[in-house]
């Protein structure tokens, strides 16, 4: 006989590796994991578990199976309040992956409101959320949710979490058009967060690109997001390749049309694009 997976170790090594956005990895070990925990039956770590397989699912390519997923699991007996709250957080983040702003926001803020004990849990959700806001404008309200997350994540003694939330503060700060702030609040939290995966570094050197962008930092910016654009691809990340593409293409626009459109050909641009890190429900 193997040795035993233990469900709940392999599950936080699953959540783990999708954060880091090693897909393929975390699908084999949450795959393990949910086996593990159907012998235990243990109902509410198996609708855990299928969370974040959804997640994963969308992040390479695959939104409609992951809120199939999502939504046949909530329909399952005996589901915790904690569980069923993280599952709505997992449809808001698939919401936004569509981009449906509204459902999405919907859907977070019926999990934030569930996870009001776990506060680690509900940071996670209070990121997702202020990609919602980033997108719909509402710069002030995704700045208090950033702040509320890294707060949980410090007391937590979770600084790579806590560092993650300062850098979409940083993106925040750029689409209110403060660039230098911008780039110096990246820049705050580039290199611990770079020494963590090459998809954090890449995710990372995507938004710092915006920025150079919109700072009229074009051909460094256009070598940033091309660079980006490979690891990706390396990573089987379309979702996020096309958001590089996308943002390459815009920049090659007014200087080199036919190369934009090669760029913009490369990969359909996803209805939730943005910058700056979503996580995992976990």
């Amino acid at each position: 006989m193997g040795t035993r997976i233990d469900a709940g170790t392999s599950y936080a090594r699953g959540v783990e590796l999708a954060n880091l956005g090693r897909y393929a990895d975390a699908r084999r070990v949450l795959a393990g994991a949910s086996a593990a925990a159907e012998q235990d039956g243990d109902r509410n770590l198996m609708a855990r578990i299928a969370g974040t397989t959804a997640y994963v699912l969308a992040r390479t390519g695959d939104v409609d199976a992951g809120e199939e997923l999502c939504l046949e699991t909530l329909r399952e007996d005996g589901l915790d309040a904690v569980t069923i709250a993280q599952l709505h957080g997992q449809l808001g983040a698939l919401a936004l992956e569509r981009g449906l702003l509204d459902d999405a926001a919907a859907w977070l803020d019926k999990s934030i409101i569930g996870l009001r004990d776990e506060p680690v849990r509900q940071a996670n959700m209070r990121i997702n959320r202020s990609l919602v806001d980033m997108q719909r404008g509402h710069l002030e309200t995704a700045m208090a949710d950033l702040a509320a997350a890294e707060q949980a994540y410090r007391e937590a003694g979770m600084t790579t979490e806590a560092n993650l939330a300062v850098h979409n503060r940083g993106y925040t700060l750029m689409l209110g058009g403060d660039l230098v702030a911008a780039l110096r609040t990246m820049q705050s939290v580039r290199e611990p967060l770079d020494g963590e995966s090459e998809m954090w570094a890449a995710v990372n050197e995507l938004d710092r690109a915006e920025v150079l962008r919109e700072a009229g930092l074009v051909t460094e910016a256009e070598r940033s997001l091309a660079a980006v654009s490979e690891a990706f691809g390396r990573h089987r990340a379309p979702r996020d390749r096309a958001t590089a593409d996308y943002n390459l293409a815009l920049s090659l626009l007014s200087h080199d049309p036919v190369r934009a459109a090669r760029a913009a050909g490369a990969s359909p641009r996803p209805a939730g694009a943005i910058g700056s890190w979503g996580w995992a429900g976990r």
